[in-house]
């Protein structure tokens, strides 16, 4: 098998994130056409992983669309290319999609995960991740495998092994509000609430919530209210 630098010439190796990260890194050039760079690298890569893996390359079955694969795309462009020279703010806001995409939580959970205890990487594609809610309520939350790649990459990126992986109110790095508006301010949606909806909407399509509601005959979510609680007391007991 041909190699470059003793790396396999593989679609999954050519393509990882951690191979788009390296070129990126020496490409040089302008912001503008790292950006674009950037774009046209993640582009391929989620088509022709997904190609590879016998999948459809979205982030979400199509009638769950809240934020679709070319925004996804666009926002991994800006991450990677527009934020180069500044490699740990660019390594934040990428670990940011991994985490809002990947485990559904909110902005200010993910300022809230400290590399040193809430991250668990057990494989390349199994990664464990606890969440401190505004409560102070943990939950454990197994990463999306789609998303546990680029995690596992911002996780080995980190420039301490002990500090916050975002960045929280006690850190020089950016929170999650302050690299959704400099998006904005570079007129790309980053939309917290929509990329942690995705997730939402992806979880419920892989329980099988639909097929539950539509064989019980029901049409809203909203009609399991009254039996919520003994539906969570029963899980509990599981």
């Amino acid at each position: 098998m041909v190699e470059a630098q003793h790396r396999p010439l593989r679609i999954d190796v050519v393509f990882a994130t951690t191979t788009i990260e390296q070129y990126l890194t020496g490409a040089g050039g302008s912001l503008k056409s790292q950006a674009s760079y950037a774009s046209i690298l993640y582009a391929l890569q989620e088509q022709l992983l997904a190609k590879a893996a016998g999948e459809t390359a979205r982030d979400v079955p199509a009638a769950t669309s809240a934020a679709g694969s070319s925004m996804t795309t666009r926002r991994r462009a800006w991450c990677g290319g527009h934020m180069r020279p500044q490699r740990e703010t660019s390594r934040a806001s990428l670990a940011l999609i991994a985490l809002l995409m990947g485990t559904g939580c909110d902005g200010a959970e993910a300022g809230r995960v400290e590399l040193g205890t809430d991250v668990v990487v057990h494989g390349a594609t199994t990664i464990d991740v606890a969440l401190t809610g505004s409560d102070g309520t943990r939950r454990i939350v197994r990463a999306a495998a789609k998303w546990a790649p680029l995690l596992a990459a911002c996780v080995r990126g980190a420039s301490t092994p002990d500090g916050w992986l975002i960045g929280g109110s006690a850190t020089p790095q950016p929170r999650a509000s302050d690299i959704a508006d400099d998006a904005r301010k570079d007129g790309v949606d980053f939309d917290l609430r929509a990329m942690r909806d995705t997730w939402l909407a992806g979880a419920c399509v892989a329980s099988g919530l639909p097929q539950l509601l539509t064989a019980a005959g029901l049409s809203w979510p909203g009609a399991l209210d009254r039996i919520w609680p003994a539906v969570l007391e029963r899980a509990a007991r599981r």
